[in-house]
């Protein structure tokens, strides 16, 4: 009796911890702090509007003021928003491309997110985190 050969491919899985390699990612890094300067600036052009609003002579006037600068307080606060997400989203596809690449590259069938995997698979975080940078 011949013994049966197998040419079944045998699946490879890893995982990585998405959350370290996001916060080893210079981007994110960039993007935070980017974000964060804009938010002071905001504020520091929030104190100014408030210190214009309460040099105004009638409540009326003051009400008016205050009006308008809610409305571009809305604005700026939806534009840096908006601006953050897009941006996150950019690094998000570029992370996700090199995860995808390094996959083919290694030959993994499947990479999982550390917590969806129960068992077995290789943890390649610190690879995916060191091409993130």
């Amino acid at each position: 009796m011949a013994e049966e050969i197998s040419t079944e491919k045998k699946i490879k899985m890893a995982y990585i911890d998405v959350n370290y390699i996001v916060n080893q990612s210079k981007d994110i890094q960039e993007l935070k702090n980017e974000t964060a300067i804009k938010n002071k600036d905001l504020q520091i052009w929030l104190s100014k509007v408030n210190t214009e609003v309460m040099e105004k002579g009638t409540r009326q006037e003051q009400e008016q003021l205050v009006n308008q600068y809610n409305q571009e307080y809305a604005m700026k606060q939806a534009n840096i928003r908006q601006d953050y997400n897009l941006k996150l989203q950019q690094i998000d596809a570029k992370i996700t491309g090199i995860i995808a690449e390094e996959a083919k590259k290694l030959d993994y069938d499947f990479i999982f997110a550390k917590g969806t995997l129960l068992y077995g698979g290789e943890d390649i975080t610190l690879k995916i985190a060191e091409l993130v940078k």
